[in-house]
């Protein structure tokens, strides 16, 4: 008998790409148990909204998940998935896993991390701004006060570390900043402009 790696796909997760993640994580179990079956056993390892671990169903540990499983196959999309978190758990349980480490992960969900990062690295970066949350919900007008001294358009507002488009808009016309800058404000504790 020939041994099966044991894959655990990560997917769902407390994050607003729940549903994302599941129909990704969906795929790819879909892919191993039809295309590879005669080398590896696929588990679903599915991650709640509330952060609880399943293995084909059944509600168990972080530590018992990982017991079970040769490698994780992240499927997680946003925060918990790709920031650095569900990465350093599998670190610490010496899991291996697809994708990079819990380090460069959070720094490269945090655009103001990555671009200290290339720019220390003499990398071309387009200029930006950050606000807090905090601010644009207690003032809006005022920042967009204060980004119209300052900001060219077209620009794009985002979270300054949410996965995939979440929270992003394009502005075109000055009209279209405090929305923008709301949405984005929802995703996180710093908006990027």
């Amino acid at each position: 008998m020939v041994y099966q790696t044991r894959i655990g796909v990560l997917r769902g997760g407390p994050s607003s790409e729940y549903e994302v993640s599941l129909k990704t994580g969906a795929n790819i179990l879909r892919a191993l148990r039809e295309k590879h079956v005669s080398k590896y056993r696929a588990h679903d390892i599915l991650i709640d909204k509330e952060g609880n671990w399943h293995i084909d169903g059944l509600s168990v540990s972080i530590g018992d998940a990982c017991s079970r499983i040769d490698c994780a196959f992240n499927a997680l999309h946003g925060s918990y998935g790709e920031d650095g978190k569900v990465q350093h758990i599998l670190e610490v349980y010496r899991l291996p896993f697809t994708g990079s480490g819990s380090v460069a992960s959070a720094v490269g969900m945090n655009k103001a991390l990555s671009k200290n990062i290339f720019r220390a690295h003499d990398i071309k970066i387009p200029t930006h701004k950050e606000v807090a949350s905090e601010r644009i919900d207690s003032d809006v007008d005022g920042v967009v006060r204060e980004l119209f001294q300052s900001l060219l358009l077209p620009a794009i507002v985002k979270p300054i570390a949410a996965g995939s488009s979440v929270g992003v808009k394009i502005v075109r016309v000055y009209d279209e900043l405090p929305f923008a800058l709301s949405e984005a404000a929802k995703h996180g504790p710093v908006v990027m402009i």
